[in-house]
């Protein structure tokens, strides 16, 4: 995590934030432990535990002065469960007249953010709006719904949308004299705005084809790369089954690339995605920890810690 420690150096000596609270989860100790030593604030752990009959035991540390407290708690893996353990944590939170700030470097749900189908449930407004009435703001990175860095307030909550790109990029330039920057479809374009030599891929979208993990849209990846004998970096936020970035490397191992690395912010990596990216060509794939992987060379800690410690800014409405 070279290019993550530096920035972390640089940035210890920040806001005054004393008399704020931290607590964490398990799952959140590494990056609650150098937030906590950056702010200069003792990080309080809650404790999780699972009766006999699997349901879940939290105990939230005694009871402290601040508002809105800091909440630091990974949604990913075991999605399902980690909400509904944050769901008993808000709520203890609540009968002590605090609302949170969450923070949750990926936030699970996000992907259905529109309706297409009649009937189909947006689980990322459920989701976000039953948050948005626990928490004072949520904290998260490269959002799947957002698509822009920046804070924004839509469904009844604040947003504060940190983004992974220009780390990202800096990998990009550190193990690549002259890297060309890919965006594996148009939603992700904003994550390579910084890239000198830049392409944006379009995925065509089809009509819906029912799969064994439900209805799903086909899709096929198009557009044309001039990287014979470039080094190529594939830009994206998350990598889930790897799907969009497979079909990226095959375009660019078309094209001629002499090297093709992807990068992304989560890596989640569902049902071996990581290996069939390689069998497709990946040289190589780097993501943050946002989501704690063998993949994880980046570190966040540097961008939780520039917010965290920077107070609220004004926001924008979501449109």
């Amino acid at each position: 995590m070279g290019q993550g420690q530096r920035l972390f150096r640089t940035r210890r000596l920040g806001r005054d934030v004393r008399g704020r609270t931290l607590f964490y989860t398990p799952a959140a100790e590494d990056l609650a432990k150098p937030l906590g030593k950056a702010l200069n604030i003792e990080p309080l752990a809650i404790y999780i535990n699972q009766f006999p009959d699997s349901e879940w035991y939290v105990r939230v540390p005694e009871e402290t002065a601040d508002p809105n407290p800091m909440l630091v708690h990974r949604l990913f893996p075991n999605q399902n469960d980690s909400l509904l353990q944050l769901m008993l944590i808000l709520s203890e939170l609540a009968d002590r007249n605090q609302k949170a700030q969450l923070v949750t470097p990926y936030l699970p749900y996000a992907k259905m953010h529109k309706k297409v189908q009649p009937g189909e449930v947006v689980s990322a407004k459920m989701v976000g709006a039953w948050l948005s009435r626990w928490t004072d703001e949520i904290v998260t990175l490269d959002c799947h719904f957002i698509k822009r860095e920046g804070t924004v307030s839509m469904w009844g909550g604040n947003y504060a949308n940190l983004s992974a790109a220009g780390m990202l990029l800096a990998y990009a330039r550190e193990h690549s004299k002259e890297p060309v920057i890919v965006s594996p479809d148009e939603g992700a374009q904003y994550l390579a705005e910084g890239g000198k030599e830049r392409f944006t891929l379009k995925k065509v979208r089809g009509g819906y084809e029912q799969g064994a993990s439900g209805f799903q849209r086909y899709s096929k990846t198009e557009g044309r790369l001039d990287v014979a004998g470039k080094a190529v970096y594939l830009v994206d936020d998350m990598i889930a089954t790897g799907g969009t970035m497979i079909k990226a490397i095959s375009l660019a191992k078309e094209a001629g690339a002499s090297r093709v690395v992807a990068l992304a912010t989560h890596g989640l990596f569902v049902g071996g995605a990581d290996l069939r990216m390689a069998e497709a060509g990946a040289d190589r794939v780097v993501v943050t920890n946002s989501i704690v992987t063998r993949y994880s060379e980046l570190d966040i800690a540097p961008l939780l810690v520039a917010h965290l410690g920077a107070g609220h800014p004004n926001r924008d409405e979501a449109v």
